[in-house]
């Protein structure tokens, strides 16, 4: 047992220092960089992250978001610090994805593009500068709550985000945008089904969150951000949109191939 806690151990700090690594030399070359994935969460969770560990949350990879006009420099900047980029890769995501390996140890760097467009399209090329070293808050959680084959990763993530942040109005550092959120939600109807469904599904997946975690204060936030969003006034074009429902495919399959980030 304490062999595997100090893999454990090991694991996290490799992460958590070839994280700082990429991002610091990013910025050293004026390279607009930032975090999301698991490893963002726990970046950005100083007092609640190590119950990502408690949970078992698996290390699997190494997620940024860059700007268009920095590919160039990002690709060459990657390949420096050791990581060969994924030829196949290169050609399917045409310029919006990258991922990069490592051969001496098997870390892997995923890096997107301007955008997150998987089940459902998140645009981040001018919300970048709002944060630092990961993404902004409520862009990191609704980079989780647009899977629609969600997987109990990805709740671990989306459980502890929320036991950490209050939810606010505005865009703040330590605060999670529901403002926002919501106003992004009301205009897309396909959008807005997949979060309020998984919001539903996180509540019954606090039955089984170690005992050390306050549920009581995580099931308010739960139920004050799902209120939030469905008070937001909806436009015109969600209204007819959710009148057709599920009957319509409402968001984009994925492939195995495009799997979302970890």
């Amino acid at each position: 047992m304490k062999e595997s806690r100090s893999t454990w151990e090991e694991t996290r700090d490799q992460y958590h220092a070839e994280t700082h690594r990429i991002l610091e030399q990013a910025s050293q070359r004026g390279i607009t960089l930032r975090l999301l994935g698991s490893q963002a969460i726990r970046e950005h969770c100083p007092k609640c992250g190590y119950l990502l560990d408690e949970m078992k949350r698996e290390y699997v990879d190494l997620d940024f978001v860059g700007l268009g006009k920095d590919r160039r420099e990002l690709k060459a900047l990657i390949a420096e610090m050791g990581y060969e980029i994924d030829r196949e890769m290169l050609v399917v995501a045409e310029g919006s994805r990258y991922l990069f390996n490592r051969r001496a140890d098997g870390l892997v760097a995923d890096i997107f593009i301007d955008e997150l467009d998987f089940c459902h399209r998140i645009d981040l090329k001018d919300r970048l500068s709002l944060d630092y070293p990961t993404i902004p808050l409520a862009d990191l959680l609704l980079s989780k709550l647009q899977i629609v084959d969600i997987a109990d990763k990805d709740m671990k993530d989306i459980a502890v985000l929320l036991l950490e942040h209050e939810l606010v109005e505005e865009d703040e550092k330590e605060g999670i945008n529901a403002g926002y959120i919501s106003d992004l939600l009301a205009r897309d109807w396909g959008f807005y089904y997949t979060v309020q469904s998984n919001i539903k599904k996180l509540s019954t997946f606090l039955n089984s969150v170690p005992s050390c975690v306050n549920t009581s204060a995580l099931s308010n936030r739960i139920a004050k951000l799902y209120a939030r969003i469905e008070s937001a006034p909806k436009t015109f074009m969600w209204k007819v949109r959710s009148k057709l429902g599920t009957r319509i495919l409402w968001y984009k399959p994925v492939s195995r191939r495009e799997h979302t980030f970890k």
